[in-house]
């Protein structure tokens, strides 16, 4: 364990059959385990097993509380995740078990972390992972994090999640073994679920209709959200214009944090930093209650400065960021820019248009969601009449001003996410521009389709019991800006 370039790791132990009592090899490591928590490093004990010998039917629960809490006193941690898959799924008497020991454990120690990593499809949990959750929170037991491990036999499937999360698999707090990202794992309700389903087949027949139903849905959940630990300063000036100004969401006492900032989309000619009370605030609350200070950015709109002036704006509050923002508690070296539609195409434009040629950039990386990477006026382009305003009548100027035509200079790592129900089009050119990096790299960006989604609730689920993508964008910022 005494790797200096590693600050987490999961300690998995062996139990001998028919008892509760730890094999020599791990208990030799304990102390090792310890050293590693006590120099400020994260441990998470990972509790699996094997032919269906499992802890939990090994012993009676006196045995196992005794084992936890031998193990956490000589580890030094206080957070289990418990690796549950196979017929153990459907054991009630380890289940009950578990969860007695569970909530026993919870009272005397109650920072107490627990974690479940159980099988999943690829659009969620399967049936008797769910009813598992639902058994240990009947009874009381605080689940922090629900990890997915992906169970679907479709090799095809297996080999593109491969591919998609490259050499850096997706892992949730410090497990550390590999899980697939699923939209459904971090409880969100069926309700919400089936009714995303019934929008999505639907929504490129009437997206502004159905914009609405999705706003409606989500701004009753939004508005019950946990919010009242972020301090929120507003209007914070970046420019003259009293459309460049910047909202800072941090919680107080942070420093030297991470720095998200969102630019918001409205396909060019609409939009607001707070197109409600609770809609884009959403994003930036939540990732300031999960450890970074988020930044809602404003800018102009094509009536007012068309191409490439809302990504010149962008220029002009990333620089003011990168100024100030120590001062707010924030680390100006981890600036991630996250740009959703419009405003993925003005902050891919802003880091890689030759027209705004710039010595140094101070975004350490980029996230783009549903982003339009290429100017199109094309009939299945509900946006068309936007396009025109921000890029002008001259439709031959479209495809150099393109993000796409300058993905060879992008330099910073870049995360591209898509619907599944998207605005016509920017799945395709999601993927295109995902192949275009690719060609200038020699490697594969990742790039993420969230199923069950569509171009608007794929922000407006920020701030939700749903974490899937955020915490994927957290593990972003975190290996590629340390």
């Amino acid at each position: 364990m005494n790797r200096p370039d590693k600050n987490s790791a999961a300690l998995a132990f062996g139990i001998t059959r028919g008892s509760c009592a730890l094999d020599a090899s791990p208990s030799d490591m304990l102390p090792d385990a310890r050293n590693f928590v006590s120099a400020g490093a994260r441990l998470i004990i990972s509790m699996g097993g094997a032919d269906d010998i499992y802890a939990e039917v090994s012993g009676m629960d006196d045995q196992l509380m005794v084992l936890l809490e031998k193990l956490m006193q000589e580890s030094g941690t206080h957070r289990i995740d418990w690796d549950t898959e196979g017929a153990q799924l459907n054991n009630t008497e380890a289940t009950a078990r578990r969860n007695r020991v569970l909530v026993r454990l919870q009272t005397n120690y109650p920072d107490l972390y627990t974690s479940l990593t159980l099988p999943a499809w690829f659009r969620g949990l399967n049936s008797n992972s769910q009813n598992l959750i639902e058994t240990a929170e009947v009874v009381g037991v605080m689940v922090s994090m629900t990890n997915a491990l992906e169970a679907s036999p479709q090799e095809g499937l297996e080999r593109r999640l491969d591919r998609l999360w490259s050499d850096r698999r997706l892992n949730w707090a410090t497990h550390a073994r590999p899980a697939t990202m699923n939209p459904a794992l971090c409880l969100r309700p069926a309700s919400l679920t089936r009714a995303l389903r019934d929008i999505g087949p639907q929504w490129h027949q009437d997206i502004r209709g159905w914009a609405e139903r999705t706003r409606a849905i989500y701004e009753p959940l939004l508005a019950a959200a946990p919010a009242s630990a972020v301090e929120i300063l507003r209007d914070l000036p970046y420019g003259s214009h009293p459309r460049q100004v910047m909202d800072i969401y941090r919680e107080p006492g942070a420093h030297n944090r991470p720095v998200v900032a969102f630019v918001h989309g409205g396909a060019f000619v609409r939009g607001e930093k707070d197109t409600s009370a609770t809609i884009h605030s959403n994003v930036l609350t939540w990732f300031a209650r999960n450890g970074c200070v988020g930044v809602n950015i404003e800018y102009r709109l094509a009536h007012e400065a068309p191409y490439p002036g809302a990504s010149l704006d962008l220029a002009l509050a990333c620089d003011a960021i990168a100024n100030n923002i120590a001062g707010y508690g924030g680390d100006a070296s981890r600036i991630c820019l996250i740009g959703h539609s419009a405003g993925g195409t003005h902050a891919a434009t802003y880091l890689s248009d030759p027209v705004l040629e710039r010595d140094t950039l101070p975004v350490a990386c980029l996230v783009l969601i549903s982003a339009r990477l290429r100017a199109d006026v094309l009939p299945e382009n509900p946006n068309a009449a936007g396009v025109r305003a921000y890029y002008g009548d001259d439709a031959s100027l479209y495809a150099s001003r393109s993000a796409i035509a300058h993905a060879s200079r992008l330099q910073v790592p870049t995360l591209l996410v898509n619907a599944e129900y998207e605005n016509p089009l920017l799945d395709r050119y999601g993927l295109e521009y995902a192949l275009a990096l690719t060609q200038a790299r020699g490697r594969a960006p990742v790039h993420i389709t969230l199923p069950d989604h569509n171009h608007m609730s794929i922000v407006t689920h920020f701030n939700t019991a749903e974490e899937t993508l955020g915490r994927y964008i957290l593990e972003f910022i975190d290996a590629h800006t340390g």
